[in-house]
């Protein structure tokens, strides 16, 4: 889409939401469908491709939500629900790399502990996430290797 709203064109097909540019502006992270459940996908820009980032790793009962990009663009942080159906409120943080072949658990969910909505410092030497321990919810911030966890 141009800047004055004109030349609108649509993207992906598959459906999608939460998008996040990377930074070098050539692909678009997102929210999307899995079969079932949401799932990480990277739409390259150049080709049109759509890949499907932590599906395939992360196992057919989980749900992956709010991907955003490390600000040197070679990991993606994003909300992890490793059983959607046993324990729907119980999330992690995880960062994976851009291929989708590594995946570090950053923070650790419990039951009633729900984290999200990851956001890399520009710098890209923290993370911060809300998480809702004890019936309410806080802002923490945590290195991106899982260190140093700290509620604000």
């Amino acid at each position: 889409m141009d800047v004055d709203g004109q030349n609108l064109a649509r993207v992906t097909t598959t459906g999608g939401y939460r998008p996040r540019w990377s930074p070098d502006g050539s692909k678009i992270v997102f929210q999307g469908p899995g079969t079932e459940l949401p799932n990480i996908l990277v739409l390259d820009l150049a080709s049109d491709e759509v890949t499907y980032l932590a599906s395939s790793i992360t196992g057919p009962e989980a749900q992956e939500y709010d991907p955003t990009w490390a600000p040197n663009g070679t990991q993606i942080a994003f909300a992890y629900n490793h059983d959607s159906t046993s324990h729907p409120s119980v999330r992690s943080i995880i960062v994976m790399d851009v291929g989708g072949a590594e995946l570090t658990t950053i923070v650790q969910g419990a039951e009633g502990n729900v984290n999200g909505q990851p956001a890399w410092s520009p710098l890209g030497d923290l993370i911060a996430f809300t998480s809702w321990r004890d019936g309410a919810g806080d802002v923490y911030t945590v290195f991106p290797d899982g260190s140093n966890q700290q509620n604000l």
